[in-house]
Formats: structure tokens, C-alpha cells, sequence
């Protein structure tokens, strides 16, 4: 009775050693971070605008083999290293979450994760959002969301000299060509067109009393693959008087779609 009891035990044994997963010499535990779109999980995401809004997304940790147990993969939303400021470029629904691979699997999703990127009138290099890992016995692998610049600034420049930049005008009763530039940090990837009002809300000179216009709008168009463009001529001419007035201003606004649009 004892030998077949030993010899059951022993059979139990070696049935569970031969079940148990046989590490490999020099084979590392890695789990991979990526981002997906919350609404479709198949969908990765690897960059948001700068004024594109609130963003909802998910993190997805896969590991290099189908885990034992459970493994819990503990997630910091906007890690050092990420080139991004929290609060000046973006703000965050929460610091941290987790990712669970349950056994037997190899993925997991976070729950979701907002992060609205800042929009501003400053033009800049494409900053980055940075998500780090940790779990217990795994190599946990960074991932990095890039905020693309959208920021379109405007400026004035001479019509017959477009490096020249123009400022100011004297009140002389002579009209001035002008053209708007309209530049961009990061090159366009389709064409890009800016509707620019000419006098609008916010100046203090007065249409007809300070000064007479060409055309109240213009058009700037920044070609694919570029990353400024240049209105048709634009016709400003101050109006000349004898009264004595402090310096006036005539102001330039611009929107375009998707872009944040300086004035001047």
C-alpha cells in the first residue's frame, strides 16, 4: 500500500514539473507598451495635435510569452524623460494606472486615460508625452505620444521685399503694399490655407477715419511639405490729419482649419 501511494505521489510529481513553463538561459521577460485609441483598441496612436482636444486612450502592455499568473503592470502617465510640460502643453485625467495580463494571456488594456494637449499662439518643435512600466519579474518597455505643433504665426512684410518685415506705417496719406506671411514650426502635410481678416475687432484705428483698405480678407496658402506662405498685396493707406493722436493700430487675424492662428 505504501509503494503505491509513493508511486502516485511520485507520478503527481512529475506530471506538474513537466506542466510548469521551463525557462530558457539568457531568455529576458519583456512586456511592450503601446497606445490605442479607447474606441478601437486595434487602432495605435502615436500622436495628437496641439489643440485637437480632449483625447481618450487606452495603454496595451504585451508580454514576450503567455504569462503563469496574473501580472500587474503599474503605468506613470507623463514620465521623465517626456520633452512635454504638464499643465503649459498638456494636462492628464490621472498620474498613474495599471494594466493587467491575466494568466495564460499575453495582452492587457488600461482603462481609460484623457490627455488634452495645450493650445497656444507659440510656434514649436513637436513635444513628447511619456508613459512608463514596472512589473515584478518583467523588463517593462517606455512609450512616448508626440504632441504636433498647430500653431500658425502671422506677420506683415513689404510686397516688393518679404524678408523686410513692416510694424508700423507712417500716417502720410501714401498707400503702402503689403503681403500677411503665415509660417509654420513643423512642415505641412497636405496644403494648408489661413483666411485672414484685415482691420479686425481689436485695433484702434477706425476704417475710413485712420485708414482705408484694399480688401477686408486675404488668403495664405501653405503648400504640402512646406512651412510658410504669402498673401496677394494687400493695400493699407493711412489717413493724413492735423489732429495730434497717439499711435493707432490696425490688426490681422487668421483662421484656418485645425491650426491655432496668431494675430498681428
Amino acid at each position: 500500500m505504501r509503494r503505491m501511494l509513493v508511486a502516485v505521489l511520485a507520478v503527481g510529481l512529475a506530471s506538474a514539473l513537466l506542466s510548469a513553463p521551463v525557462p530558457v538561459v539568457g531568455q529576458s521577460m519583456t512586456i511592450a507598451l503601446s497606445l490605442v485609441d479607447a474606441s478601437s483598441t486595434s487602432t495605435t496612436v502615436t500622436e495628437i495635435a496641439e489643440g485637437a482636444g480632449l483625447q481618450t486612450l487606452k495603454v496595451k502592455a504585451v508580454a514576450s510569452t503567455a504569462t503563469t499568473s496574473n501580472v500587474t503592470v503599474n503605468i506613470t502617465v507623463g514620465a521623465m524623460g517626456g520633452t512635454a510640460a504638464l499643465t503649459t502643453d498638456y494636462t492628464r485625467g490621472l498620474s498613474t494606472t495599471t494594466v493587467t495580463i491575466d494568466s495564460g494571456e499575453t495582452e492587457g488594456l488600461s482603462p481609460d486615460i484623457t490627455i488634452t494637449p495645450v493650445s497656444d499662439t507659440t510656434a514649436e518643435v513637436d513635444e513628447t508625452i511619456r508613459f512608463t512600466g514596472t512589473a515584478t519579474g518583467y523588463t517593462v518597455s517606455m512609450v512616448d505620444l508626440t504632441i504636433t505643433d498647430r500653431t500658425i504665426i502671422l506677420s506683415l512684410v513689404d510686397a516688393s521685399d518679404t524678408i523686410a518685415t513692416v510694424a508700423a506705417i507712417a500716417e502720410d496719406g501714401v498707400s503702402k503694399l503689403l503681403k500677411v506671411k503665415a509660417a509654420t514650426s513643423t512642415a505641412t502635410s497636405a496644403n494648408v490655407t489661413i483666411t485672414v481678416n484685415v482691420g479686425a475687432s481689436g485695433g484702434t484705428a477706425d476704417l475710413t477715419t485712420d485708414y482705408t483698405r484694399g480688401s477686408s480678407t486675404a488668403t495664405v496658402t501653405i503648400s504640402s511639405g512646406d512651412t510658410e506662405g504669402l498673401s496677394s498685396n494687400i493695400t493699407i493707406t493711412p489717413v493724413s490729419d492735423a489732429s495730434a493722436e497717439g499711435d493707432e493700430t490696425i490688426r490681422f487675424t487668421g483662421t484656418a482649419t485645425g491650426y491655432t492662428v496668431s494675430m498681428v
